[in-house]
């Protein structure tokens, strides 16, 4: 049988959980993750850059494919988001590597 001192902290840790619960639901609520594909704002939003980075990367071929659809206008689709998260995350390794690559040689410049 539970004593009555540990009630006051059981209520808290369920408050707590539940406040958790409400958060994660707003957030999944309000993020409309269940969307087929994003308009550009939505893309960015939902990567957290501007527009104005968007149009940056694109210049750079390093945006997103992306496909129009009559009276949505421009959308990117999920494969799209993923090939493109694939391809930035390939491209930070690789800057990753090359810097390694330069630390490694000026090490062994100055070794020498």
């Amino acid at each position: 049988m539970r004593t009555t001192k540990h009630l006051p902290d059981e209520f808290n840790e369920l408050k707590t959980q539940l406040a958790a619960v409400i958060e994660a639901m707003t957030r999944v609520a309000n993020n409309k993750d269940d969307a087929a594909s994003f308009s550009i704002p939505e893309f960015c939003k939902r990567h957290r850059f501007s527009e104005a980075q968007y149009h940056k990367l694109k210049r750079e071929g390093r945006g997103p494919r992306v496909m129009t659809t009559g009276s949505m206008g421009v959308r990117i689709s999920r494969a799209a988001e993923a090939d493109w998260i694939v391809e930035r995350e390939r491209e930070a390794e690789q800057r990753k590597a090359a810097r390694e690559a330069e630390s490694t040689v000026g090490a062994e410049s100055t070794a020498v």
